[in-house]
């Protein structure tokens, strides 16, 4: 379609053109076709761009043997709220050889540093200039994966993504996003689409009923805004199901929502709540740092860099 392939076009500029100023034709002419002769482009290099672009949208990537994570980490990439990983994404696809090895390494590492550039860095330049870098790098296999390369992440970087992640988490994307993560990696977790039909639940609604137990187990109401958008405040349900949920008591959401198979209980991050025989604040923060630790361990973040 136009769309798409309008967007395939400004991709591919973007690799070669450090500014993307001025019209976008004249700019394409003076960049990437200053680079490749226009006869190559049409013959040689636009189908393989296109074919990775495609592969790109579907989540699906062809690779020289079958192998678990590659897909699953496209998926979180997608759920993210910024797209400049994209670009390096497509540049690796249609410049390296499709080992399964090599490019489970890099989507791995590369899901990692989109979370972080997306909770950490939040200068749009700052984000821009580091995946450009990566895209250049993306070209050398010998910087591609060195510890002091765009991929990888230094000590004060994750230092500062772990701080983040036990934090709150205002924004419904971030929130998504993480919740999507982390039901992938609890155990008998299920990788979900960025495009299914699962919202954030809170556990402990933001605003409790008057005269609800809620408020019976969290009197403060400093603690209750500071908890309630934390990781261990956070389950999946369906929109319905979240709908009908709301503001339920906490016994009375988890028996009839969270443990139903056919509801809550479909996804890990729920069943993961619905162990909870009550939920306080000390619960929150419990899980909090469990499924903090989770991520951390997943990504590596424990580790001084690299």
């Amino acid at each position: 379609g136009a769309k798409n392939f309008d967007d395939l076009l400004r991709l591919i500029r973007s690799l070669h053109d450090r500014q993307m100023r001025g019209d976008f034709v004249t700019g394409f002419c003076n960049t990437v076709l200053a680079a490749v002769d226009a006869k190559i482009f049409l013959k040689a290099y636009l189908p393989r761009f296109v074919e990775a672009y495609l592969e790109l949208e579907s989540g699906m990537v062809k690779l020289s043997r079958n192998v678990t994570g590659v897909d699953e980490h496209l998926a979180r990439l997608a759920s993210l709220d910024h797209s400049g990983w994209r670009a390096p994404a497509l540049q690796f696809l249609v410049f390296h050889d499709r080992d399964a090895d090599t490019a489970r390494e890099f989507f791995c590492d590369l899901e990692r540093l989109a979370f972080t550039m997306q909770f950490v860095v939040t200068d749009r330049d700052a984000r821009a200039r580091r995946y450009r870098r990566l895209s250049e790098e993306v070209m050398s296999d010998s910087a591609l994966f060195s510890s002091n390369g765009a991929l990888s992440l230094s000590l004060e970087e994750r230092q500062k993504m772990t701080q983040r992640l036990s934090g709150r988490f205002g924004s419904v994307t971030q929130r998504r996003a993480l919740v999507l993560k982390l039901n992938s990696l609890l155990r008998g977790g299920e990788n979900l689409a960025a495009s299914s039909d699962v919202t954030v639940e809170h556990v402990l609604p933001r605003n409790p009923e008057p005269g609800s137990q809620w408020l019976e187990d969290w009197p403060d109401l400093a603690e209750r805004r500071e908890l309630c958008d934390a990781l261990g405040n956070f389950c999946i349900l369906t929109k319905k199901d979240n709908q009908n949920a709301d503001r339920m008591e906490f016994v009375q959401k988890r028996d009839l929502i969270f443990r139903n198979a056919r509801k809550g209980g479909k996804f890990a991050l729920t069943r993961d709540a619905a162990r909870s025989d009550t939920w306080t604040p000390d619960d929150v923060r419990v899980r909090t740092k469990r499924l903090v630790d989770a991520l951390v361990r997943d990504w590596k973040l424990d580790l001084p860099n690299g």
